[in-house]
């Protein structure tokens, strides 16, 4: 069963909250699991889903997550991108996102960042 589980960086606190996601109005707010009637809004642009992957420490992964593994002797790095086909690991490009892979099938994945805190880490020049 799917587990609908939200994170979005809090426009207070700057932190990153876990709960679900509520929408309020034109503001994106997470009600954290376990506070009852607590409702913290969060940047819209922050917020990504739990894609039902954990990397290899056991971390949860979302959306806008930065990625790393290896295939064969390379270093891989992308982003977690959600779509209605399927969880994808991509680069951003120019006009759009490269897909380099589908994130069911990469085994060892460490989680390395995010696109909010860390995009530099997309431009590492290890791939």
């Amino acid at each position: 069963m799917r587990r609908y589980k939200f994170r979005g960086k809090s426009t207070d606190t700057k932190e990153w909250l876990v709960g679900a996601l509520v929408p309020n109005g034109k503001r994106s707010c997470i009600a954290p699991f376990g506070e009852l009637f607590h409702l913290e809004e969060v940047s819209h642009e922050t917020v990504g889903q739990f894609v039902e992957l954990t990397d290899r420490n056991k971390r949860d992964v979302y959306e806008g997550d930065i990625l790393k593994w290896k295939e064969y002797d390379f270093e891989k790095i992308g982003v977690v991108i959600w779509s209605p086909s399927g969880v994808f690991i991509g680069r951003p490009r120019e006009h759009g996102i490269q897909c380099i892979g589908v994130a069911s099938t990469i085994k060892e994945t460490e989680i390395i960042g995010n696109i909010h805190d860390n995009p530099e880490l997309l431009n590492a020049e290890k791939r």
